[in-house]
């Protein structure tokens, strides 16, 4: 007996070891950063000082960074000392609460420290080392009553469950969906007068935070939940494919993780007490909202709480029960372990790095920032992490820099002068725009194409968009954004922003410019620029396509596999072939600022789809999705030789 506990002891010290060795910060803990200093300095809880935005999904976890940021005065190794502490606190009351013997909680120590995703989303600087925690402490005290222990008893059980729901809500909304069932299950045990009373109280967290969100944003739904799921326009059936290809991209990468969460929810759904549905339905509702909405671009990261309800299910049963098969289920762990293209988590070295993103968008997020934002990389430096670009470390004139970004957590270092404008979920206006081309995305980072005027609009304040129901609609956001918080028409623009009174004007932008921006059609032989001489950068004339787009027209089918560009610095490209009425697939560009050297066109070159090489491309239209200067231009297209 004693050589178990000793075996408990040694898996928990290995735990904490490859939480030290994986310990990162990932680009969009530096959102959640950006609005945590600020709030420090006396702006509020915002993003860019100018407007009331949330940007964050999980506003306990934000409320708790903000405290260590105040006690230790700086960000990185708190947030990493706070997500360790919610991690170890985590492992150890799972391993620990209702587990049937010393051998059972090895089994589970062991099967948390090797999953790869359950390790590395134990720090990153996001909310999951909290969920973990509240859903480890949650599943306790669900197991720590049994059935038809009288009404005081279910009461204060309600009571304590629904305070750690509702903190799990405030910490993460959709974790509601984990615990529901849970919640439902006690109270029907109760008169439905008194679970209404006894669950109101316990809620009342929630419902101070959505309350409070609400008086001050504008509303109780973080603008990211706009971005990524409520205004994309993406049908539900295409999202659905998606995160179902999400789950077999996670089974490639991290075996292991997968197939525990799979086998056990099979295993306990087929034996066990009764008192185990609800947590399983939870799981299972969190798993089907993970395919509605596509699942996730960060691998494994939606999959660790659910994890951890089936591995705490499995230890309560003593899994396995025959202490013969533990010694070869353990080596079925490290083998599986060992498996997939990223080495095990205690086999992970200082040197982890190097993103490998599919053409659906999934990545291993730890491998993609763990070079910069790696606490034992020998690299790391959050100057070169695309937390700050050169742009921003320029000393200004003191007046405030509107400024495109495409990673939103590179505003971080930017400072309170910097409005930064991300295409893809913090922007307040952009988030509320559907997918431009429902064709090609990315979970989590749907590209919106930015209106014509909308950069002139915030830096000088007056309202410069060129369609009129989009600037009736912004009028009115900018009301509720920048408006006083409790005058009458704030509250009156809050009203019409709700009840959809001016969708109609943004629905007729959409239709009539966003989605298919007028093109100008030329002809393709015409716009080939000689080489110039510059390797990189060419000042030369061009044709300005930012509104809309060119389509460069051939007399013949092109079937050349690649291209040299000459485009405008700093934006976004969508460059798009096709065959007659047939598109043969989009490749985006994307073009570096010229700071140091002013503007210009920029020269690259770029693989045409394969189906457009065989088939032969007659037409290629060039649309600009975004733009850090207000002014996107092509100078050139022509096949290399």
């Amino acid at each position: 007996m004693f050589h178990r506990y000793a075996a408990r002891r040694a898996l928990r010290a290995c735990f904490v070891f490859a939480l030290v060795r994986t310990a990162w910060l990932c680009d969009d803990a530096f959102i959640t950063l950006r609005t945590v200093a600020h709030l420090l300095d006396g702006y509020g809880p915002r993003w860019n000082v100018a407007e009331r935005v949330q940007t964050y999904t999980h506003p306990l976890w934000m409320l708790l960074l903000t405290g260590v940021n105040a006690l230790s005065g700086e960000p990185y190794y708190s947030t990493l000392a706070l997500a360790a502490l919610c991690s170890i606190g985590a492992v150890v009351v799972t391993a620990w609460a209702g587990v049937r013997d010393a051998g059972t909680a090895c089994l589970t120590l062991l099967c948390l420290t090797l999953s790869r995703a359950f390790v590395d989303f134990s720090t990153s600087g996001l909310e999951n080392p909290l969920t973990h925690l509240l859903l480890a402490v949650f599943v306790w005290l669900w197991f720590a009553q049994g059935e038809g222990e009288g009404d005081a008893v279910a009461r204060r059980q309600l009571l304590r469950l629904s305070l750690l729901g509702a903190l799990m809500a405030v910490n993460r909304l959709d974790t509601i969906l984990l615990v529901g069932p849970c919640l439902v299950v006690t109270a029907l045990q109760l008169p439905w007068r008194v679970a209404l009373r006894v669950g109101a109280l316990g809620m009342t967290p929630l419902a101070a935070w959505l309350l409070f969100a609400f008086v001050y944003y504008g509303t109780p739904i973080p603008i990211t939940a706009y971005a990524k799921t409520l205004s994309t326009g993406i049908a539900m059936t295409d999202a659905v494919a998606k995160g179902l290809r999400a789950l077999a991209r996670t089974g490639q990468d991290l075996p292991l993780t997968t197939a525990v969460l799979g086998v056990g929810l099979f295993v306990t759904t087929l034996a066990g007490p009764r008192r185990r549905a609800p947590l399983l339905l939870g799981a299972a509702l969190y798993l089907g909202y993970f395919l509605k909405v596509g699942g996730d671009f960060m691998l494994g990261r939606m999959l660790t709480a659910p994890l951890l309800i089936v591995v705490t299910l499995l230890g309560r049963r003593g899994w396995p029960a025959a202490p013969e098969l533990r010694g070869p289920l353990v080596v079925v762990l490290i083998a599986m372990a060992g498996l997939g293209p990223r080495p095990a988590t205690l086999l992970s070295g200082p040197d982890y790095g190097d993103m490998r993103l599919d053409e659906d968008g999934f990545a291993d997020e730890r491998g993609s920032h763990y070079p910069q934002l790696g606490l034992l990389s020998p690299s790391r430096d959050l100057y070169q992490a695309g937390v700050v670009t050169d742009a921003m470390r320029r000393e200004g004139d003191g007046q405030p820099l509107v400024m495109v970004i495409r990673a939103a957590g590179a505003a971080y270092l930017g400072g309170p002068l910097l409005h930064a404008v991300d295409v893809w979920i913090c922007d307040p206006l952009l988030a509320r725009l559907p997918a431009p081309n429902v064709r090609q995305w990315r979970v989590g980072h749907i590209e919106r194409r930015i209106p014509e005027g909308y950069l002139e609009t915030l830096r000088s304040g007056a309202n410069e968009l060129q369609h009129p129901g989009l600037a009736a609609y912004y009028d009115n956001l900018r009301e509720v954004l920048r408006g006083d918080l409790f005058s009458a028409a704030r509250w009156q623009a809050i009203w019409r922003l709700h009840t959809g009174a001016l969708d109609d004007g943004l629905r007729a932008f959409v239709a009539d410019v966003y989605r298919d921006p007028p093109l100008v059609t030329l002809d393709g032989e015409r716009l080939v620029a000689p080489q110039p001489e510059a390797a990189h950068w060419f000042e030369g004339r061009s044709t300005l396509v930012y509104g809309g787009g060119v389509r460069l027209e051939y007399p013949e089918p092109l079937h050349a596999a690649r291209l040299q560009w000459g485009l405008d610095s700093w934006d976004v490209y969508w460059i798009e072939f096709w065959r007659g009425n047939l598109s043969y697939g989009t490749v985006r560009v994307e073009t570096p600022s010229n700071a140091l050297r002013g503007l210009g066109l920029c020269i690259g070159e770029l693989d045409v789809p394969a189906a457009a090489v065989h088939g032969g491309y007659d037409a290629i239209e060039v649309r600009a999705m975004s733009s850090g200067d207000a002014t996107a231009a092509v100078g050139f297209l022509r096949p290399v030789p």
